[in-house]
């Protein structure tokens, strides 16, 4: 016997439209935050050669294309995982947006230097540390860039759908 029903309240889906605007600003807040960043770390920090960087910094370029929405999905949903949100103290904001960012992007930067960027297993464990210590630097503030970049352009932090104590109800 199923001993518990759930109940649950029906959310519209966002038009397409809505879509598509979510995913260019969240891609564009990514792009404008961490390409520059980037660019300089794996020049004078991780001391990768000119061309190696060139495509490094092309292959971000795609991997942004096709990540940066999702990791604003990731964000939100982490947020919530920490019952972290806009009343939440900033310190545990930025705690919380640093910590998706470094378990998101660390691996995925990680093994995109070493082989789609040409780099050596030494010089892709050190994209990973120097990540892991860029994002603890700019997760915070990237997560602040990327919610005035939303309010700016009037997107929306999607609800994530997540089962309370308050929906399930005894039979």
């Amino acid at each position: 016997y199923l001993e518990y029903i759930v109940e649950y309240e029906e959310v519209e889906k966002p038009s397409l439209k809505d879509r598509v605007k979510s995913y260019v600003v969240d891609t564009a807040a990514g792009m404008s935050f961490y390409t520059p960043i980037a660019a300089v770390n794996e020049f004078y920090i991780i001391g990768m050669e000119p061309e190696e960087l060139a495509v490094a910094r092309g292959v971000s370029f795609g991997m942004n294309i096709a990540l940066n929405r999702g990791f604003g999905k990731y964000m939100n949903w982490f947020s919530k995982l920490t019952n972290t949100n806009k009343e939440s103290h900033w310190l545990r904001r930025a705690a919380s947006d640093t910590t998706a960012m470094v378990s998101f992007y660390g691996p995925i930067y990680t093994l995109g230097v070493k082989f789609l960027g040409g780099a050596s297993w030494e010089e892709a464990l050190g994209a990973f540390g120097t990540c892991a210590v860029l994002a603890a630097v700019t997760g915070g503030v990237y997560g602040k860039w990327l919610r005035h970049w939303r309010e700016k352009y009037g997107t929306e932090e999607e609800e994530v759908i997540e089962l309370t104590k308050d929906m399930i109800k005894k039979k």
